[in-house]
Parts: C-alpha cells; sequence; structure tokens
C-alpha cells in the first residue's frame, strides 16, 4: 500500500474505530524482558489459524528484537499481553516497511485490537518515512488477508 493512500479521511477514520473500542489497549515498543510473554503470544494466536505453523523459540525472538531495523509493539489489556505485531523496514534505502507478523490471542480476536495495532505500525513507519507498506499472508489466511484489507492494503 503506497503511504499516499493514508489520506487524513483514512486516518481519522481508523481513529474513530479505534476509540469507539469497549476497552482501550495500551499500546507501546515492546521491552526485550517481554520477549518471552510474546513467543507465548504468537505461538497462542495460531491456535485458531488453519494455514501451515511453525514454531519460533525465544532465542530467534530475541534475534529478531536485535535487528536495528525490526520493531516489536505489543497491546496490554488490564494488565495481559493480549497482542503484538513485529515490524520491520526494507529495501536498498529502507524504504518498505512491512508488518512481518501480527497476533492476537484467540479470546481476544475480532475485538478492535489488531485494528489499533496495525494503526500503531503504520505511525512508525511514518516516522521512518516509508514510501510504501507491506504485508505478507499466507494464500489460506482469509481472516487476515481480510483484515488486512479493512486497513486499505491491497492484494499483490
Amino acid at each position: 500500500m503506497p503511504i499516499g493512500k493514508i489520506t487524513e479521511k483514512y486516518i481519522n477514520l481508523m481513529l474513530n474505530k479505534i476509540e469507539k473500542l469497549q476497552f482501550q489497549p495500551k499500546i507501546y515498543k515492546a521491552r526485550e524482558g517481554e520477549l518471552d510473554k510474546i513467543a507465548n503470544l504468537y505461538h497462542r494466536s495460531w491456535l485458531t489459524s488453519n494455514v501451515p505453523f511453525r514454531r519460533i523459540t525465544l532465542d530467534d525472538f530475541k534475534r529478531i528484537y536485535k535487528n536495528p531495523h525490526m520493531e516489536f509493539i505489543v497491546a496490554k489489556l488490564h494488565g495481559k499481553h493480549v497482542g503484538f505485531v513485529i515490524l520491520d523496514l526494507e529495501g536498498d534505502t529502507l524504504e518498505y516497511g512491512e508488518i512481518v507478523a501480527l497476533g492476537i490471542k484467540p479470546r481476544y480476536q475480532r475485538r478492535g485490537i489488531g485494528t489499533a495495532l496495525g494503526y500503531a505500525a503504520w505511525n512508525h513507519f511514518k516516522q521512518k518515512n516509508v514510501k510504501e507498506l507491506r504485508c505478507e499472508i499466507h494464500i489460506r489466511n482469509e481472516r487476515s488477508l481480510n483484515f488486512i484489507k479493512s486497513l486499505g492494503f491491497e492484494e499483490f
């Protein structure tokens, strides 16, 4: 999705959706000490998925976290980790922002937390002056594909 598609009208629409959430998640940049919780959340978020799943170790998460082009953002609700997004900057001049992974604990899915994390991802990439946002989704993951399209992404 080219950054130019993210207009003020679109931003206001997203903010409206987020403001109407029954419970407002706390969204922030993850700290290294939270990686075990994020790893657990990653594995639990795939419980309701119908796509191939690959376990990732805590050491994998630590390696990803230390990559200077990657960012972890988490969502907490009532003091519990309920969602995360992992972001990456790519391209020769870091002109592409990619959502590498986004997961929500199953009992908190479809409550707007993914939308709040998507908005946080966009803000992160906006600060990095990327030209285009990308997200790779498994072809059989229709729920995720529909969700990411609701954020304005187009299938490529």
